[in-house]
């Protein structure tokens, strides 16, 4: 979503399926991508881990008792 995409950073945000196609066009083309695949890997894991989720959940637990 583009509340957690940064585009051209960290993926790619697009308004309608045209666009999603000419993205996916030009990723296939440019094979040098890999920085904004890194980045959303990176992304990904400090947003969604386990670790992270359980951490967060811990947090919360902490403050309410």
């Amino acid at each position: 979503t583009k509340e957690i995409v940064q585009d051209g950073v960290d993926g790619f945000l697009f308004e309608n399926v045209c666009e999603c196609a000419s993205l996916m066009e030009k990723m296939v083309e440019n094979r040098d991508i890999s920085k904004i695949v890194l980045q959303a890997q990176k992304k990904a894991k400090e947003l969604f881990s386990e670790e992270n989720y359980r951490d967060k959940i811990l947090s919360i637990y902490r403050k309410v008792m």
